[in-house]
């Protein structure tokens, strides 16, 4: 592999990573999705199995922040953007993967199709890293423009964002099985995305590898990643205890929820 082409491929669309704000606001997206599973886990002895890996999940991902915050300024460099995107690719790809094999309400799911889904992305990752090693070697990323990345990834974004509501429209008018393959193909379309993020080790390996400490512009680290935009410090006294009440509140409703469909479901 030439030094010079491996560099190109790194430098493409490496601006763009993961900042130390976004990582603690997925908290909530997490945080939001386990609070439904594990509903979904109360009413449905099946999914109960599922509602727990997801709540372990999210706690190790909540209580792994301040880790990572605290030390990350101190193993700052330009490679480690890849890092932390391939390992944030990487774990939210394992939540939507648990989502997808996690059977529906009063439906017998058969292990054979999980292990060939299984099958099938572990050869797309496969596939993938192959075909992009090959279009580093021909020389494919010397002189590209970088918007282009930005265009593919809009586009994934685009396209299943469509296919979410299609699936949601179409559910309305179809079987209720047709209705649980849309459903799943959804789910899987989105894992194959986001298994793309992986293609990010191979620019940290090759970081490594070749020596490539900086940006094209020279700089040597990466900022985002311990660089916190915390809007409450922008807020009043009163805005952030108003806050604070708010949150407690939507807490304890969200308990009360909770017990409430245990109590129902038991009775």
């Amino acid at each position: 592999m030439d030094a010079e082409k491996a560099k190109s491929y790194v430098y493409y669309y490496c601006e763009n990573y993961i900042s130390l704000s976004a990582i603690k606001g997925l908290r909530i997206v997490y945080g939001f999705l386990t609070y439904i599973f594990i509903i979904y886990g109360i009413l449905s002895d099946v999914i109960l199995p599922y509602s727990i890996i997801f709540l372990l999940l999210t706690v190790f991902y909540i209580a792994a922040i301040p880790v990572f915050a605290k030390n990350i300024r101190r193993y700052d460099s330009f490679p480690l953007r890849f890092l932390v995107n391939g390992i944030e690719a990487m774990f939210m790809d394992l939540y939507f993967l648990l989502w997808l094999y996690m059977p529906l309400p009063n439906v017998s799911e058969s292990i054979a199709v999980k292990l060939i889904l299984t099958a099938i992305i572990i050869v797309f990752n496969m596939s993938y890293i192959g075909i992009t090693v090959l279009l580093v070697k021909s020389g494919r990323y010397l002189n590209k423009k970088h918007s282009y990345g930005v265009i593919m990834a809009f586009g994934g974004g685009v396209t299943g964002s469509i296919g979410m509501c299609i699936a949601r429209l179409v559910s309305h008018n179809v079987s209720e099985r047709t209705s649980e393959i849309i459903y799943k193909s959804v789910l899987f379309f989105i894992v194959l995305i986001l298994s793309v993020g992986t293609a990010n080790f191979l620019k940290y390996y090759w970081c490594k590898k070749y020596g490539i400490t900086c940006d094209e512009s020279g700089k040597a680290s990466s900022p985002a990643l311990y660089t916190d935009i915390d809007y409450g410090k922008k807020k009043s006294l009163p805005a952030r205890i108003a806050v604070t009440v708010f949150k407690v509140i939507g807490i304890l409703f969200a308990m009360l929820i909770l017990v409430g469909v245990y109590v129902q479901n038991r009775v």
